[in-house]
């Protein structure tokens, strides 16, 4: 179930273990594996485990740990001209480690690579530090490479990137479609004009649908009419992709006509060798015959992605350096993008942007940067030819979340030193596609999603949780030895357009941690965790001074926040008692008309006993579980059209787990604003034992969407329609 952030990241310090399926030897098993549907909740935690992982730097990218582990020796060979390499360039020096853990003060990432010399100087001492990290926490199984690569093919980088070819005429600025008199609902983003993809989307007559995480490669297409489903059909795109590639489909849109995919794809060389990451963007032109219109790829799995409203897609991709190392060629250790999915064009050093850092680094830990690359491609999904990039950059080192407004890309790298969560924020301007690098910021402390930044009137607002090291001696004991003792606060900075910290309020709710954040124009609301959950609504009219306006508190926590109305917040999360015990689920409603005197109007608990239908025999526990409590895009909440659809998973066991049973579904609430209550229209479960992921809405009907079937129900009356 939940676990509090606090003790992911003390875990996670503490053990980086790297799964045994993510084990080289064993990856091509799992993704045949993993075609297989997966039924239980285990394989969703995990699933959670691993995006949480990568999310701090502190755990080397999975891709490194499987090529290190194939790796045993570097000498690499180009089968294209090639430039020299000078494996002892810059001079070394030798280093002393700091008992303490060091800071990371960032340089910035505002300017290029000089040539490629400099990526691989830089890659190379990053993975170093990595890798001396890990010693230090006596993590073995990660294997160094020597010192020395003798080449790289600087001149197989070509001259110029393609051209994006656009005409004004061909952008279209409005809204998706909507058929004549119909209404539906469209994932929910963070900012207005800046869409965000999922892995269900509608346009009022068809619903495309993907499970999470499936390697099956397919879409199911259904149309609909008035709650019946008249036809369906599946959607491959395995034959639409380049020979030789699996994986998984991540997310897509539906825009104008146009289905965007996102894949995440994984090629394997042989069976020997280890696999390359790369994401995929599939065009189609939407219909009765769907055609694919563009395949565009760049080198990694993808961190994020968001598209404009005028057709531009932006794509964050990460990955560890040495997971581009195979077949002993050195010019696949380059970060690089590909039209049609099979041109390959490596990026430019000009592309490559770099750190600066100090002379004076005399630290195995100073200014550490992970052993990862970040790359960040444009193409316009609108043009006659979306395979073309419009622009192209890498950020060496960096690996990290995403928050996009309409002007900006900030991406958050945190990095976990010995005793210390770092995250460093940089800020790239963005214009019709054109991506340009405009400032950094580091502060102590890491950010629980996208949802802890915020932009507004040229102000960066960021809320992190920080943990504070205190090192202690017992100066009675003969062997003088120090302990080390971890506490938390949370904090929130503001940044002006150059990256400068000009606000902080800092020691906000000591011995928390952020659950939710929640910024609307001026003001910001923070919820953190012990016990008891404080909700915390602070005044940002005065950018150079933010300031705690007032502190609600109520049992459990909000994982997730969202503005119902103007004077009304939603949460949902869970529930918990005065000690911190967790009990369930549940929907709160606050009152924030006068930030100054915050208010729970209702609270409506989704327990085990409220959400369940069955009550196995010779049962000893049971709880509740709800995808949503990690993935928010499985809520569908609505305002106008006064719906929250929560899906749940119920569960039995015995004492040795040998019974079982459980109720998956899900829990449809409005709330009445006349008496301030939370009222529960309906509770739907599934026939099989596929969880629930998605609601969509189309007039007056919502349907409920898990891996097996689609349950149809009308809103006005709350009865079954029909199941798919």
């Amino acid at each position: 179930m939940s676990k509090n952030n606090y003790d992911e990241i003390k875990n996670m310090m503490n053990e980086p273990e790297i799964p045994k399926e993510l084990e080289p030897e064993q990856i091509k098993n799992v993704l045949d594996s993993r075609k297989e549907k997966s039924k239980n909740i285990k394989y969703k935690n995990h699933i959670k485990v691993i995006a949480g992982i990568a999310a701090c730097g502190v755990i080397v990218s999975t891709g490194a740990f499987a090529a290190n582990k194939y790796i045993e020796s570097n000498k690499l060979l180009s089968d294209e001209p090639i430039t020299s390499i000078n494996k002892n360039s810059p001079d070394k020096k030798e280093k002393k480690r700091k008992s303490d853990s060091s800071i990371n003060v960032s340089q910035g990432y505002t300017a290029s690579a000089k040539d490629y010399q400099q990526v691989y100087d830089f890659m190379k001492n990053s993975e170093k530090k990595s890798m001396a990290l890990y010693k230090d926490r006596g993590t073995d199984g990660a294997v160094m490479l020597e010192d020395g690569v003798d080449s790289i093919a600087e001149s197989a980088v070509e001259d110029a990137m393609p051209s994006s070819e656009i005409s004004s005429s061909e952008v279209n600025n409005a809204v998706a479609k909507e058929s004549e008199n119909t209404e539906f609902s469209e994932t929910y983003n963070q900012e207005k004009g800046v869409l965000e993809s999922d892995i269900v989307k509608t346009d009022g007559k068809y619903i495309y649908f993907t499970e999470s995480y499936s390697y099956d490669l397919e879409i199911q297409v259904t149309e609909v009419d008035k709650g019946h489903f008249v036809e369906s059909y599946t959607l491959d795109l395995e034959d639409d992709l380049p020979e030789n590639v699996d994986g998984y489909i991540n997310s897509m849109y539906l825009k104008d006509e146009h289905l965007i995919v996102i894949v995440d794809g994984y090629e394997f060389i042989d069976d020997d060798s280890p696999m390359s990451s790369r994401t995929y963007v599939l065009t189609y032109q939407t219909g009765k015959d769907i055609e694919l219109l563009g395949l565009y790829a760049q080198d990694g799995i993808v961190s994020d992605v968001r598209l404009m409203e005028d057709g531009t897609l932006y794509l964050v991709t990460a990955y560890s350096w040495m997971t581009l190392f195979r077949d002993d060629n050195y010019n696949d250790c380059i970060p690089a993008y590909y039209s049609c999915g099979n041109d390959r064009n490596i990026a430019k050093p000009d592309e490559i942007l770099i750190p600066e850092t100090p002379e004076d680094d005399d630290s195995e830990y100073e200014n550490y940067y992970g052993d990862s690359f970040t790359n960040i491609g444009s193409i316009n999904i609108m043009s006659d030819k979306p395979e073309n990039p419009i622009d192209f950059k890498c950020l060496a080192g960096f690996n990290g979340n995403m928050y996009c407004s309409l002007d900006n890309i900030y991406l958050a790298s945190q990095s976990c030193a010995v005793n210390n969560v770092t995250t460093d924020f940089t800020r790239l301007s963005i214009d019709n596609g054109i991506i340009t690098p405009n400032g950094v910021a580091t502060v102590d402390g890491y950010i629980k999603d996208q949802f802890s930044m915020s932009e507004y009137n040229g102000y960066f607002r960021v809320a992190v949780t920080q943990n504070h090291t205190e090192e202690t001696k017992d100066e009675m004991a003969t062997s003088k030895v120090a302990s080390m003792s971890i506490t938390t606060d949370n904090a929130l900075y503001v940044f002006d357009n150059n990256m400068q910290q000009v606000g902080k309020l800092e020691h906000l709710a000591e011995t928390e941690t952020i659950q939710s954040v929640n910024f609307q124009g001026d003001k910001a609301y923070i919820v953190t965790f012990r016990q008891t959950d404080p909700l915390f609504a602070i005044d940002l009219s005065d950018p150079t001074n933010p300031v705690v306006l007032d502190e609600y508190k109520i049992t459990g926590y909000s994982s997730y926040m969202q503005k119902w109305d103007n004077t009304h917040l939603l949460g949902f999360g869970i529930d918990a008692d005065d000690d911190g015990i967790e009990l369930g689920l549940k929907l709160v409603m606050f009152d924030n008309s006068d930030p100054n005197n915050l208010k729970a109007l209702s609270v409506a608990p989704l327990h085990f006993n409220d959400l369940a239908k069955t009550f196995g025999d010779r049962i000893d526990s049971s709880y509740v579980y709800s995808m949503a409590e990690y993935d928010r895009k499985a809520l569908l909440i609505d305002p106008d059209k006064n719906i929250i659809a929560v899906p749940f998973e119920c569960y039995q066991y015995n004492s040795n787990y040998s019974e079982s049973t459980f109720d998956m579904g899900y829990a449809l609430y409005s709330y009445n604003s006349d008496n301030n209550t939370f009222e529960k229209m309906g509770v739907f479960y599934g026939t099989t034992d596929s969880s629930f992921e998605r609601s969509v809405y189309i007039d007056n009907v919502i349907y409920l969407i898990s891996e097996d079937e689609i349950i149809s129900v009308d809103l006005n009356t709350m009865t079954e329609i029909d199941r798919s």
